[in-house]
């Protein structure tokens, strides 16, 4: 039975007031309870960032599924120091990272110029197979930023505490990003206006 509001669900955008629900039903002994309330409000984004990472849908809910029984194992461990969110995007990262290695995925670097992307903070809806995966092949340190920022709706600020580094290297690498996926872009004649 889902007794929640549709407007309590807005794709990782947590409350307060949602987190602190959260965070009280799991203290209270209802593990299971807050782990359902948790994906209620982080399985679309924390899906949305592994498919981003693995650009494919069974690798992407496998890490989804990893991401919350560590969330279940650990939830207990959360201290508070950054939003629920952070906590649990942070987990997927690194989660994802991990998928990463195991199947020793190499990426390779390009020092490339930009002009413009087509990215928007307006989500993934009309983005092109193109750009998609453009993203899926940059390296993870610009990868990670970018999602983050265009696709999980993360400020800056956010982002610089999930990936703990500074705000300025963080924009650096997100810049960095765009301007390699505007090369890669033109270079492969695809013209896209978002």
């Amino acid at each position: 039975m889902n007794n929640k509001n549709p407007d309590e669900l807005s794709m990782g955008y947590m409350t307060e007031h949602q987190e602190k629900r959260i965070l009280e039903t799991y203290r209270s002994g209802r593990t299971h309870q807050a782990l359902k309330l948790l994906m209620d409000f982080m399985g679309d984004p924390v899906y949305g960032m592994a498919i981003h990472y693995t650009g494919n849908e069974e690798d992407a809910a496998d890490i989804t599924q990893d991401v919350f029984l560590k969330c279940w194992k650990k939830l207990d461990t959360f201290k508070g120091e950054s939003s629920l969110k952070c906590w649990v995007l942070t987990i997927t990262r690194n989660t994802c990272f991990t998928f990463f290695k195991s199947r020793h995925r190499i990426i390779s670097r390009d020092d490339l110029d930009y002009k413009e992307t087509g990215l928007s903070n307006d989500g993934i809806e009309g983005l092109s197979p193109d750009i998609r995966q453009h993203i899926a092949d940059l390296q993870e340190d610009l990868k990670t930023p970018l999602i983050l920022y265009h696709f999980m709706g993360c400020r800056y600020e956010e982002i610089a505490h999930i990936l703990d580094i500074p705000l300025n290297t963080l924009k650096a690498r997100i810049r960095r990003g765009r301007l390699i996926l505007a090369k890669k872009l033109k270079h492969g004649s695809y013209h896209h206006a978002v």
